[in-house]
């Protein structure tokens, strides 16, 4: 596998709700493309003094994209994508 690291924020235009109403991405816009996940995929929460930051490892199908949702704009950005 291969990953290449992005470190850019992303559009996210559809988002689920699992569990106490915790956010998670079903859609994105990057670089002109919409990419959906077909996966829950995995969620990390890491705690630097009051702030969580939140990651999520999600998969279209063929690639796996790791997503941050930044804990004080609220705003999610692209770290990688691993093919």
């Amino acid at each position: 596998m291969t990953k290449t690291t992005i470190e850019k924020p992303v559009l996210v235009t559809a988002i689920r709700f699992a569990r106490n109403f915790e956010t998670v991405p079903r859609r994105i816009e990057f670089e002109g493309r919409t990419i959906s996940f077909v996966d829950e995929g995995l969620r990390y929460c890491i705690k630097h003094g009051s702030e969580i930051t939140r990651l999520f490892d999600l998969s279209d199908g063929e690639a796996l994209f790791r997503l941050k949702l930044e804990p004080r704009s609220r705003t999610w950005n692209l770290l990688s994508i691993s093919r």
